[in-house]
């Protein structure tokens, strides 16, 4: 288990998710998942003692199915099928780094925000808003000055939205900064037109909502890149290792 302190944060909409939504043990897994993942790049050793690391970016998580099945208590192929069925709705992808197998979660940083930047900016925040206190004042002065000060600003975060409607400006511009993105990521035109219109139909169908649709769109161009370099490493009709 992750000796990570901190916490992660969660959806109320995940109860309506396929995988996890209606299955109390793949829920409790997914949780476990979440928590294992790492929240900023890490040496990770699989084998405590020895020396082998694998290097894990932010949102990954390194652990054998042998290990996740002792950790929740299941079979290995349950965690086959769990993986499996996270992969396929696009909630994660696996791969295989030095013989250990590296679990991404997908789109993590939309909904997990740094909680050190975070409360550094609310730390910034608090500072700039301390009232300054003339050392010449006596200390009526000083209270008369603090009850007279302003109270500091609530940190208001940005309103998640649903997705722009198609034929209005927000839509196009949207569609827009998305090829604009996927053309720098090399991907070709038509392929990003119809990776747009799967983005915009997978999260309305879902009635998902972001803050900011652009970074969304963003990750998704590199979740689709990923799974197509995933699926050239593999043969057709092979199942891939895990």
């Amino acid at each position: 288990m992750s000796n990570d302190r901190g916490f992660i944060a969660l959806h109320r909409k995940i109860f309506e998710n396929p995988v996890v939504g209606s299955d109390a043990v793949y829920f409790r897994a997914w949780i476990w998942l979440l928590c294992e993942a790492k929240y900023k790049p890490t040496r990770h050793r699989p084998i405590a003692g020895k020396s082998f690391a694998v290097e894990l970016q932010r949102g990954q998580l390194s652990h054998s199915r042998r290990f996740i099945a002792n950790a929740l208590g299941l079979s290995e192929q349950r965690v086959r099928t769990f993986l499996n069925r996270l992969k396929i709705e696009g909630m994660i992808l696996f791969q295989i780094n030095q013989g250990q197998m590296v679990i991404t979660i997908c789109n993590y940083d939309d909904y997990q925000f740094d909680a050190d930047e975070n409360n550094q900016q609310i730390n910034q925040q608090s500072t700039s808003n301390q009232p300054k206190l003339n050392k010449d004042n006596n200390s009526k002065g000083a209270e008369d000055e603090l009850s007279a000060s302003p109270t500091p600003p609530k940190i208001r975060r940005q309103s998640k939205m649903p997705a722009p409607a198609e034929g209005t400006a927000e839509y196009d511009d949207l569609r827009s900064q998305f090829m604009a993105y996927a053309a720098k990521k090399n991907l070709a035109p038509r392929l990003a037109s119809d990776e747009f219109e799967g983005f915009v139909s997978h999260h309305k169908a879902r009635g998902n909502l972001f803050a900011d649709w652009s970074s969304a769109g963003q990750g998704w161009i590199r979740n689709a890149i990923k799974f197509a370099s995933n699926r050239s490493r593999h043969q057709p009709g092979r199942r891939p290792d895990l």
